[in-house]
């Protein structure tokens, strides 16, 4: 994602909040984008959000809801078998273009 992609992305969901919390969040958009750029706010890589899922079911076949669950939510990002899944769904993304 380049420096550029990435303003973009934090103006977006600095909207969002924005419009979201209009009664309850004090401030103006470019407050609560500086915030999310301050705090290191980062979109989810949709690739990323794809592969949790595909990890989580093959648990949740395997009568591992709880640890579905996990992958679903983040919570094993760091995880070999997430880590690998996503590397071989991003390279079967790049031949096919």
């Amino acid at each position: 994602m380049t420096p550029e992609e990435l303003d973009m992305a934090r103006a977006k969901e600095a909207r969002r909040i924005f419009d979201e919390a209009l009664s309850g969040v004090p401030g103006h958009v470019a407050t609560i984008a500086a915030r999310l750029a301050r705090e290191g706010w980062m979109p989810v890589d949709p690739d990323l959000l794809a592969v949790r899922e595909i990890v989580a079911a093959t648990y949740e076949d395997a009568g591992m809801s709880g640890v579905a669950r996990e992958f679903r939510s983040g919570g094993f990002d760091k995880a070999t078998a997430l880590r690998s899944a996503l590397a071989a769904y991003k390279a079967g993304k790049e031949a096919k273009q």
